[in-house]
């Protein structure tokens, strides 16, 4: 992600189906008060709702449960996982609000598939099945976005970021009011980020795009400089389609275009991919209120461990370097953005007995009069974890709007509040972000650990990022 000028410019510029369960305590459908566990009964309707659309033939994910069979032969790994937390994947901390889509099992689709585990992973009787809850209607879309040919990821790497320009060919302004990722290939596409692009971006994104020969072009951080893009949604594997709020739509100005990001994870193989972006407009002349995005953004000086001393561990190295790679522009940011939050790259030195495994940064931006709808987060490699939090104007207890406590750049998403938060002006848009810069926790090149470096803010896998990104309608 990138959008420099638009953080610059910026004042503020699952639930999967119906409930299965009545609650806690509560029976399952088929299944009197003491009775066994069973897959049909019990398990089959939790998993076909919060984890077959990942975990099937085809899924991006490496264990099927879609089917009798597999969910029973994976019963033991199922236990572990839902245990842990780990799956389903929900990055969103206790801290964080509620959101209309939620992939966390409640306490007793938690405890009915531990006790299904528990008691054998009996399959059951087929008769008994309970029902399951029936799938969302299809909606026809307005407009389907493809790249003209399909891509097919390097072999040899885990993970491949690219990113696509798509025309929408709009002579008039339209408001979007869903948007949809159809996937091409489900076992490989791991995530993907839709943003609009204005059509003083075509050349830039034109410049970008085939540079190595191929469909599109890598585009790790965000779809590059010079786009003046902002973010439109995201979607990853289980989630829905993104639906804006009723009465909102985001704008796509005539001329406008997109560029869909994707990430491939390739652990399944690779394979040929031509993903597609779904559209649905509201009615030409509807008068909607549009929903915008705001980028707010804190430094990022991340200094060496105290164990390294390599080249780059110094500050002014490492900005001659960022300039080399992706020109004046990074360096002239990082530079401002240290102004704009009140810092100094002083700031940022390791105190004694900083080791370099918990860096923290943070800054505010003021608000305006508006109502947020949704948020989402974006840090790189060494991100910890990062929180987004409203400071009202008078002081009061900060009002959350999102926190990640446990960081992982390959699960973005965009959370979208069940109740949307009114901010006044005066009102402080916060973000806090910690990372990790020590020896252990620097990114692979070919398979190896590379060397500390001072970290500056960046596109590159080597750099890093501390951004709150805010969807809003103007009041």
């Amino acid at each position: 992600m990138t959008a420099r000028s638009l953080i610059t410019a910026s004042i503020l510029a699952f639930v999967a189906g119906a409930a299965l369960f009545a609650g806690p305590g509560v029976p399952a459908r088929g299944q009197t008060a003491g009775a066994r566990f069973s897959y049909y009964a019990d398990a089959r309707p939790i998993l076909a709702a919060r984890c077959t659309t990942c975990h099937a033939k085809d899924g991006i994910a490496p264990l099927t449960l879609d089917t009798p069979g597999t969910a029973t032969r994976a019963a033991k790994a199922i236990a572990v996982a839902v245990s842990s937390g780990r799956m389903p994947p929900w990055m969103p901390g206790p801290g964080s609000p509620a959101y209309t889509e939620d992939r966390r099992l409640n306490p007793r689709e938690r405890a009915t598939l531990l006790g299904w585990v528990s008691a054998g992973a009996a399959l059951g009787d087929d008769r008994l099945a309970t029902p399951l809850a029936p799938r969302a209607a299809s909606v026809k879309p307005d407009a389907v976005l493809t790249p003209p040919e399909p891509f097919t990821p390097p072999a040899g790497v885990n993970d491949e970021y690219r990113c696509f320009l798509l025309d929408p060919k709009l002579t008039h302004n339209r408001f979007v009011t869903r948007l949809n990722v159809r996937p091409g290939q489900p076992s490989e596409a791991h995530h993907v980020i839709v943003y609009r692009v204005p059509e003083s971006g075509l050349a830039s994104a034109q410049a970008l795009a085939g540079q190595d020969g191929r469909p599109g072009w890598r585009c790790f951080g965000g779809p590059g400089d010079g786009l003046g893009s902002d973010w439109l949604g995201a979607w990853a594997p289980g989630g829905a389609a993104v639906t804006m709020p009723a009465g909102y739509g985001a704008l796509l100005e005539a001329g406008s275009l997109l560029v869909m990001q994707v990430h491939y994870n390739l652990k399944a193989g690779v394979k040929a991919d031509r993903s597609s972006i779904e559209l649905n407009y509201a009615p030409p002349g509807a008068n909607l209120k549009p929903l915008q995005t705001a980028l707010v953004a804190a430094p990022v000086e991340l200094p060496c461990p105290p164990s390294s001393s390599g080249a780059l561990c110094d500050r002014d190295a490492a900005l001659a370097e960022l300039v080399r790679r992706h020109g004046p522009g990074d360096a002239t940011f990082a530079n401002n953005l240290l102004a704009y939050c009140g810092k100094q790259a002083a700031d940022y030195a390791l105190k004694p007995g900083q080791d370099g495994t918990r860096l923290a940064t943070s800054c505010e931006l003021p608000s305006i009069a508006g109502t947020i709808f949704g948020v989402a987060g974006h840090m790189h490699l060494r991100g910890v974890s990062i929180t987004l939090e409203v400071r009202p104007a008078g002081g009061g207890r900060p009002r959350p709007l999102l926190t990640i406590p446990a960081w992982d750049f390959h699960w973005q998403s965009q959370y979208w509040l069940k109740t949307p938060l009114k901010v006044n002006a005066g009102d402080r848009i916060r973000v806090s972000c910690a990372f990790n810069n020590s020896a252990g926790a620097q990114p692979l090149a070919g398979g190896l650990r590379q060397e500390p470096r001072y970290v500056l803010w960046g596109e590159g896998t080597s750099d890093e990022m501390c951004l709150g990104v805010i969807t809003f309608s103007l009041r």
